[in-house]
């Protein structure tokens, strides 16, 4: 009633009053949508460095292997030379033990993700690397060709998050039965995608369902998997979490994921 009579008094007052709150909520609009800004570019700028730290990392797993492949095929024909004498001498067990451990030499290390998809083992060797660390078993069952079209940013969110989460489950110190396994199967143009992992404390929720924590203290931990759910929304692909029994798992599917054509030499028929 006050300010009613005070604007009736003086009515140049409130056009001022009006264009000032407009001015007010035309400036915080541009700030927030600043803040967005910086806030999608330092998302952008951290996923990338991650990104690179994949490749870097995938990198300089391939040199090693590469220089120990060179060393191998260095020194191969004056190993096999050596053995040859051996054999003609009849001592057979040791030159079959030298045999084995040259063979072994020549294989991939164990435990290392080896698919041909540059991709997914840049993050996979990253991730298990991580994990030995914390003494947890990291396993993969892979069926992919190293031919698939995969968006970097899309398969590096996935499974950049989901690993993160499994090893932050694992290394709990009240996490006894500690383990990762990675399945992944590419089928009619699908990359599917199942992630487990033990854990032992109480799954939080929010008010949505959505799950707000694994952790024992009270830090929120679910931004991970939130940022894996909108990244498979855009993708129009499906996601499935559960945690029963002490196991927890994330399975993903991803479609019209297409493959480069392999050609195939024809043979002459006789």
């Amino acid at each position: 009633m006050t300010s009613n009579m005070f604007f009736r008094t003086y009515p140049v007052l409130f056009s001022i009053t009006s264009g000032g709150l407009l001015i007010i909520n035309f400036l915080l609009f541009v700030l927030c949508d600043r803040v967005l800004c910086v806030q999608s570019a330092k998302n952008k700028s951290q996923l990338l460095e991650q990104q690179n730290a994949y490749y870097v990392n995938q990198y300089l797993m391939t040199k090693e292997m590469q220089e120990e492949s060179f060393k191998s095929q260095h020194d191969f024909k004056n190993i096999l030379v050596g053995l040859r004498a051996k054999l003609q001498s009849g001592v057979e067990k040791k030159d079959l033990h030298e045999l084995d451990k040259l063979l072994g030499s020549m294989e991939h290390p164990a435990g290392v993700c080896h698919s041909g998809n540059i991709i997914i083992d840049s993050i996979l060797n990253y991730k298990r690397q991580t994990a030995e660390k914390y003494h947890i078993p990291f396993t993969f069952d892979l069926n992919i060709p190293p031919q698939m079209e995969l968006d970097t940013t899309t398969i590096s969110v996935i499974l950049g998050n989901t690993l993160d989460n499994a090893i932050e489950a694992c290394k709990d110190k009240e996490n006894l039965e500690r383990y990762i396994k990675v399945h992944m199967q590419y089928l009619n143009e699908s990359l599917f995608i199942r992630i487990q992992n033990p854990y032992v404390h109480e799954i939080r929720t929010n008010m949505k369902g959505e799950i707000a924590s694994t952790k024992s203290n009270k830090q929120v931990h679910g931004i991970g998997l939130k940022n894996v759910k909108r990244t498979v929304e855009d993708c129009n692909g499906l996601l499935d979490i559960s945690y029963d029994n002490s196991l927890f798992q994330v399975e993903i599917v991803l479609f019209n994921i297409e493959r480069e054509a392999v050609t195939q030499q024809v043979l002459p028929s006789f």
